[in-house]
């Protein structure tokens, strides 16, 4: 990309402000000033404001005048005073003269100086920004440390990000040579146990009373872990952990298995593999006739429980929706040239991907059929 050298300016398309700048290379400033603007770093604390206010849709840049790089400054000066942009009622410069920092840096001595000066000026309270005092910080840190507060539940009640109260906490912000480092994770682990388990969860459906109960209906053997959900509107899941004592922990809990296959007899076993055979049953249905788990149904029709040596295990598609002579028909009729594969989705009533797949002969796969090209 050729590079543009001359004078530039940047509008508020809300209110007409402008900032004016010069550059060697214009497309690259304009970047660098985004950069800048986006991560909230731009010189121009004016400009930096506004843009934060209205966002980046209502800023844009022009080129004013193309001109050598020996008279940059010279034109940039000018175009500074023609449209009066160190007015702030009028634009964003802050100097009112123009100037280049190229090639200039500062020397170890001159930083360090810079940096000495600017320590304490806008640290703690003395930041126009700051949300807080030290007597809150100390108490943040009191709080956390005595594991009464979660730090989610101290961003809440000194309204500031999580981010903030871990960093005060870890003394990365607010900082005190005299505070000790408290143990983040040791006080995490503590308060996670102390506010997030059982009832004390914000998010439990249950209740300690409730879980009892769950245990019970369960050693009762008379209960599935889908009844047991459905009677507590709680997914089957869930109902697994408590049972394997994996949450809502309880050390006088013993974990016990109940073999809810002792409620069917020989007979209904053989009627729900016949039934199975038809085709015209879903595992769902029949775990609810026999009422019994989907996982014993599946067991039992792959012949894994109750086992028979007799028995051929038999896989049934349900979602089969097409027989032979309709794929015969889907193809021909594609084969003709008038039929897309959407066309063909929607008479069928299949996706527009299964079609695709049968005209290639991926499904259905037909060794005498001849895919067109």
């Amino acid at each position: 990309m050729k590079k543009i050298s001359g004078i530039y300016k940047i509008i508020n398309i809300q209110n007409s402000k402008l900032y004016i700048g010069s550059a060697e290379n214009i497309d690259k400033r304009w970047g660098e000033h985004r950069r800048l603007l986006i991560n909230k770093k731009h010189h121009s604390g004016h400009l930096q404001n506004s843009y934060n206010l209205y966002g980046v849709e209502k800023f844009k840049y022009e080129i004013i005048e193309n001109c050598p790089e020996d008279i940059l400054i010279k034109r940039e000066q000018y175009y500074i005073d023609l449209y009066e942009t160190t007015n702030p009622d009028k634009g964003y410069n802050e100097c009112p003269t123009a100037g280049s920092r190229k090639g200039i840096k500062n020397t170890p001595e001159a930083i360090e100086k810079q940096r000495q000066s600017m320590m304490g000026k806008f640290v703690g309270e003395k930041s126009p920004t700051s949300k807080l005092t030290w007597d809150e910080t100390y108490k943040i840190r009191k709080e956390y440390s005595l594991g009464n507060y979660t730090q989610k539940q101290l961003s809440e009640k000194y309204n500031i990000s999580c981010s903030q109260i871990r960093d005060i906490i870890n003394n990365v912000s607010w900082k005190k040579d005299d505070i000790d480092i408290i143990d983040v994770k040791k006080i995490k682990s503590n308060n996670y146990s102390k506010h997030q388990l059982g009832e004390n969860n914000s998010t439990s459906k249950l209740t300690w009373e409730e879980v009892r109960e769950i245990r019970k209906l369960w050693l009762s053997g008379e209960y599935t872990h889908q009844q047991i959900s459905e009677k507590f509107n709680v997914k089957r899941e869930n109902i697994g952990q408590i049972l394997r004592n994996k949450s809502w922990k309880d050390v006088n809990y013993i974990v016990t298995n109940i073999n809810h296959n002792k409620k069917l007899n020989e007979m209904q076993i053989k009627e729900i593999r016949e039934k199975w055979k038809t085709g015209n049953y879903l595992q769902k249905q029949l775990a609810d006739e026999y009422d019994t788990s989907r996982g014993n149904i599946r067991d039992i029709i792959q012949n894994k429980n109750w086992k028979d040596s007799n028995y051929i295990v038999v896989n049934i598609n349900h979602s089969k929706k097409l027989n032979q002579q309709q794929v015969n028909e889907i193809r021909q009729k594609y084969s003709t040239g008038n039929f897309t594969y959407l066309q063909l989705s929607k008479e069928y009533k299949i996706s527009a991907i299964n079609i695709g797949q049968i005209v290639r002969n991926e499904r259905w796969k037909d060794q005498n059929y001849k895919c067109p090209k």
